[in-house]
């Protein structure tokens, strides 16, 4: 079903955002698929079906819902999000803030939509699976662009470098830059700002995700620590 949404606040059918949002310019440089069965109303409906799914007790603050709207635009490849369609997304903030769980949530949306569909992977069971089997070559794979979809890390700076055949290596840092190299869509979540990515990674990592991200900060208290 296609047709733009009224002026009316999406409030009333239990939906804590407003898809309702003036033309913005059209980010893109070439023409992404769109979704005509499934208008931005119905889309904020079965995202937060999703939510509430994945965080019975979950809230969504101020800031958080206008980020999230924007969120199931981008996911739409709708134009009238603020962030940029052909880059990634990179959730970062404090611990405990819903970075993982909003990862989560859109993750099992692509899966619906059938647009921008990705999956997640744990940054250290990645390093975990180069161990276990001791070569580098293990890594190749989150970069194949033949066989892998899009993919979004979770917990990006909490692995650990590792040493094969004597050489450390920083697995995740160069999935990413063989990911930028190829033009896969990356997503991630992290507690890393930028500054502390080119502290951890280096200034050619930090460099580049620049160009491979719209960079969004989750801020809050941490929401493990509060009482229901």
């Amino acid at each position: 079903m296609t047709g733009q949404m009224s002026t009316k606040s999406i409030e009333s059918i239990a939906n804590p955002f407003d898809l309702t949002v003036g033309a913005i310019e059209a980010k893109t440089k070439k023409v992404l698929p769109k979704l005509d069965w499934l208008s931005r109303k119905e889309a904020a409906k079965e995202f937060m079906r999703i939510f509430k799914a994945r965080a019975p007790n979950g809230k969504l603050t101020e800031e958080t819902k206008e980020i999230t709207k924007n969120l199931v635009l981008y996911f739409l490849n709708d134009e009238a999000s603020k962030y940029d369609l052909n880059r990634g997304i990179y959730l970062y903030g404090p611990t405990g803030t819903g970075k993982t769980t909003l990862m989560q949530c859109f993750a099992d949306f692509t899966h619906t939509t059938r647009l921008k569909y990705f999956r997640m992977r744990s940054s250290k069971q990645i390093v975990s699976e180069v161990l276990s089997k001791g070569d580098s070559i293990e890594l190749l794979k989150y970069s194949d662009s033949k066989t892998i979809h899009d993919l979004a890390f979770d917990d990006l700076g909490h692995e650990t470098e590792c040493k094969i055949y004597g050489t450390t290596i920083n697995c995740l840092e160069d999935i990413l830059v063989a990911r930028y190299e190829k033009k896969l869509l990356t997503h991630c979540t992290s507690n890393l700002t930028m500054d502390f990515v080119k502290k951890r990674y280096g200034q050619r990592l930090e460099s580049r995700m620049y160009e491979m991200f719209n960079i969004i900060l989750i801020n809050g208290e941490d929401k493990r620590k509060q009482k229901d």
